[in-house]
């Protein structure tokens, strides 16, 4: 037996597998209690839930805003549990959301494990997952978001055992061809992944054949049909009506279908080079980083966080989820200012809190900051918490 876990069981349960399971059912607890009542929508979640129906019953057009990874997997259930109106479908759609949401907490802890090697605090991530607001709110409004982050850390936790088994690279595929059909920026994230895996791979010379051929066929089957039907129905198999529609220079052109999109080439030659600094740079990448600091998450993670992220920056199997920093919030600079919402930052909180945990891990070993340690976490559940008591109160009024 080992005397520590005898002399403390919590730690030792908290050190063993299956505490991950006492997290996943906080967060279901958590996420379920706040699904909102049927009559309150939010937009997207219509489409979605309309387009899961048509899908169940065969009609297999595609949206023309959005990828249909979601209303795909939600028409799986529809089929089998069909309910007699919408508001049938949205309970089941929030509560499959809920699910999957809550089941996020699984790869997050295998990824906390290989990265946050330290006694219990690979915990951290899980427990500030339980209660972080956007997360929560974002599990129960029938969006796309939970989904494509389940299937996001699952590719990145693949990633992460390539170096010590080049099979699991078909899975991280398959993985990772799911994660780019669920969003209409689902060709970034194609190209996040295709860089990442040549950055495992370089080194690698020997038992890659097979592997690599697999996980080939297996991304193009689950992602060439998706973009192949798009390009039947739409002319384009990167075209989402008004979510293709950025590169214009107000809101109201956006929605107005006699405004012409034009292209990224023609859109920095024929507009002045102030009009194109303030769309990219500063409405753009500036606001961007400004919204992901102070109202992704809170101020209070940035520290830890930034700490983190300098001692990720040695550590080579983490390259690529700092590369999904890089090119994603790159990439959002071009239609940030046309389309700023907070959802696109959704999909990064567990890595922030991947991060955060590690720079935690790495402060908390000393003795004599430890105390300061443990009190900041503390703070930053209180106002996480405070957060989802907030967003409990406004769905009740």
């Amino acid at each position: 037996m080992d005397w520590r876990k005898a002399y403390n069981p919590v730690e030792g349960f908290l050190k063993g597998k299956n505490s991950v399971i006492l997290f996943f059912l906080l967060a279901f607890i958590v996420r379920f209690y706040v699904i909102p009542p049927p009559e309150v929508l939010f937009g997207d979640d219509r489409e979605y839930i309309r387009k899961g129906v048509e899908f169940a019953k065969g009609n297999f057009h595609p949206l023309p805003d959005h990828e249909v990874g979601w209303p795909l997997f939600l028409s799986i259930f529809f089929y089998l549990f069909p309910q007699t109106d919408f508001s049938g479908y949205l309970v089941e759609a929030r509560l499959i959301s809920v699910l999957i949401a809550s089941l996020s907490v699984f790869p997050l802890a295998w990824i906390a494990r290989r990265v946050v090697n330290s006694g219990v605090i690979w915990i951290v991530p899980l427990l500030l997952f339980v209660f972080q607001p956007n997360l929560i709110k974002s599990s129960v409004m029938g969006y796309s978001e939970p989904f494509f982050t389940f299937n996001l850390l699952l590719t990145f936790y693949f990633m992460l055992r390539i170096r010590d088994n080049i099979w699991y690279l078909i899975p991280s595929a398959f993985w990772g061809g799911l994660t780019t059909i669920t969003r209409s920026n689902g060709i970034i994230m194609l190209c996040i992944f295709l860089v990442s895996w040549t950055l495992i791979l370089k080194d690698r010379k020997r038992g890659l054949r097979w592997p690599f051929l697999i996980a080939l066929v297996l991304l193009v089957l689950v992602t060439v049909p998706v973009y192949f039907i798009r390009y039947t129905y739409y002319g384009s198999p990167l075209e989402y009506n008004l979510s293709s529609r950025f590169l214009v220079d107000k809101l109201e052109d956006r929605y107005d279908p006699s405004v012409r999109n034009p292209g990224f080439i023609e859109y920095i030659t024929t507009r002045p080079a102030n009009v194109v600094f303030r769309k990219f740079m500063v409405r753009g990448l500036f606001r961007v980083i400004y919204d992901f600091i102070f109202h992704s998450l809170t101020p209070l993670f940035l520290p830890f966080f930034l700490l983190g992220v300098i001692k990720g920056l040695k550590i080579r199997k983490l390259h690529p989820m700092l590369l999904l920093y890089l090119l994603w919030i790159s990439s959002m600079a071009g239609y940030y200012d046309i389309y700023p919402t907070l959802r696109f930052f959704f999909p990064l909180i567990p890595f922030d809190l991947i991060f955060f945990s590690l720079g935690f891990s790495s402060l908390i070993q000393d003795e004599k900051a430890r105390m300061f340690c443990l009190t900041y976490l503390l703070t930053v559940l209180l106002v996480e918490l405070r957060s989802v008591v907030l967003i409990i109160l406004n769905w009740t009024r």
